[in-house]
């Protein structure tokens, strides 16, 4: 029985669940491979289901402080302005997770902006965008977590 109301404690034993009471009674090796799919992509998302939404605020907030730095010391970088006006229109107007993914799409189109803006220029606006870059790709990893091959035991 699932009692817990946090959506990774809940995720996590829909999946201990599947490992330890269905995955036993599977002989088809086709299904054993869709199990072991499901609880990777159930692993996936019980990595980030509880702080999700903050961490799609925190990064919104960086790159958009990068973003306002680039403009301030590249006030020509092309689309930057158009990008992060956009992204100031599309704010997420509640906290529901695909509002904020709105968001969170508009904030990655400034990323990509700022990059290229960025990334001739030597010196601290570069190494900031790309600290940003790496504190995502850092995220991304974290949720995905250690890398199995389905069907390797």
């Amino acid at each position: 029985m699932i009692t817990l109301a946090a959506g990774s404690k809940v995720i996590g034993a829909v999946r201990a669940d599947l490992r330890d009471v269905v995955a036993p009674t599977v002989t088809d090796p086709t299904a054993k491979l869709t199990l072991q799919m499901i609880d990777m992509v159930l692993g996936q998302l019980e990595n980030s289901a509880d702080d999700q939404g903050a961490w799609m605020h925190e990064e919104i907030a960086d790159i958009e402080a990068l973003a306002d730095e680039v403009l301030a010391a590249l006030p020509e970088a092309p689309g930057l302005g158009d990008a992060l006006a956009a992204l100031r229109a599309g704010r997420a107007p509640s906290e529901r997770l695909g509002e904020l993914r709105a968001e969170y799409k508009l904030a990655s189109e400034v990323l990509s902006v700022v990059l290229e803006a960025v990334v001739g220029t030597p010196g601290s606006l570069k190494d900031r965008a790309l600290g940003v870059l790496g504190a995502r790709l850092q995220r991304e990893q974290t949720i995905r977590g250690e890398f199995t091959l389905v069907g390797q035991t």
